[in-house]
């Protein structure tokens, strides 16, 4: 509260995350470890809490397998629409596994490492997932978390007290910090690629750790935090990069006419695509009526990405801007 408010909070840890990638991808990844080390130990530590330390009596929901339990199927279509619609939030969960990508020209054996990462990211946070999540679900009463937003420190509070509630508030405000020291290390490293590609201007072609690149990434996300709450940003987030990810992985079957020496896909990859994208189209399908507004931001962001884009193509060939590649 006061001149201290979330918004300014959180545009200083912008601006003090960019310093950090300014001075270079080692500065910048050594913290971004030293961020993610600390927030996975303190997880580690409420896991272990709640299920080895917490007596059986501070867990006061319903375990699944009891009989009371009846009737958790949702049992209209509104319900599953509602359903599908929350799942944009498990999503958003899962959407840092392809930003190992974005750093591969500067990763040590990408070849190996790079697939490596995602493999081990994936398995982790899915883990980490499922064992929070019985916990914010089971520990507290229905009652006490019901239309709630603070659902983590409340279970927290049900499990170990004030100190543990303490301690979820501070890890949760780590996974944000280390959220955006991520996203300022991969995001301007698109800006370059895509420069490299000629679909964006030569400017952001840059040796090294891409400055102005960062920065105009930072730019955006301190208006996009001046711009909206957090929950509506979070919302919004989470609808767009999963149509990113569901159109980066669809694009896979489109790149077989571009590059004909590419491998071909094996049947389990082409099933778990299929599964993948029929997930994600049912998630932004019921984020319509669960998330209007963040929804519509998702489709004015693709549409003015369109327009940029198709009057980039148009201007060169005219020849009003040099070709880039």
């Amino acid at each position: 509260s006061g001149p201290w408010n979330m918004s300014t909070v959180a545009a200083l840890v912008i601006a003090a995350t960019t310093i950090c990638h300014l001075l270079g991808i080692s500065v910048g990844t050594r913290a971004q470890n030293a961020i993610v080390a600390a927030k996975l130990l303190l997880l580690a530590v409420i896991i272990v809490w709640a299920y080895l330390f917490s007596s059986a009596d501070a867990w006061q929901g319903t375990p699944p397998q009891s009989e009371s339990n009846i009737g958790w199927w949702p049992e209209s279509l509104d319900a599953w629409v509602v359903l599908v619609g929350s799942m944009s939030w498990i999503a958003l969960s899962y959407t840092g596994f392809n930003a190992a990508v974005y750093v591969a020209g500067e990763a040590r054996n990408p070849r190996r490492n790079v697939p490596a990462s995602m493999w081990l990211a994936t398995l982790v946070v899915t883990a980490i997932y499922l064992l929070l999540n019985y916990v914010f679900v089971y520990a507290p009463s229905a009652e006490s978390i019901a239309g709630q937003p603070n659902v983590a420190s409340i279970a927290a509070a049900a499990v170990g007290g004030d100190w543990l509630s303490g301690l979820v508030r501070f890890t949760i405000i780590l996974a944000m910090v280390s959220s955006v020291f991520a996203m300022l290390l991969a995001g301007p490293r698109v800006y370059r690629k895509m420069a490299e590609d000629g679909v964006m201007p030569k400017l952001f072609r840059e040796d090294g750790s891409p400055k102005l690149a960062i920065l105009i990434q930072a730019g955006l996300s301190i208006i996009a935090v001046f711009a909206a709450t957090l929950l509506e940003l979070m919302g919004y987030l989470g609808l767009t990069l999963s149509a990113c990810g569901a159109l980066a992985v669809l694009s896979l079957w489109w790149i077989r006419s571009r590059l004909p020496d590419a491998h071909p896909l094996r049947w389990w990859e082409t099933v778990s695509m299929v599964i993948y994208l029929s997930i994600t189209a049912a998630i932004l399908a019921a984020s319509w009526k669960t998330h209007h507004d963040q929804f519509i931001a998702m489709l004015l962001t693709f549409a003015l990405g369109g327009i940029v884009y198709v009057s980039w193509i148009v201007l060169e060939s005219r020849g009003w801007i040099r070709k880039t590649v």
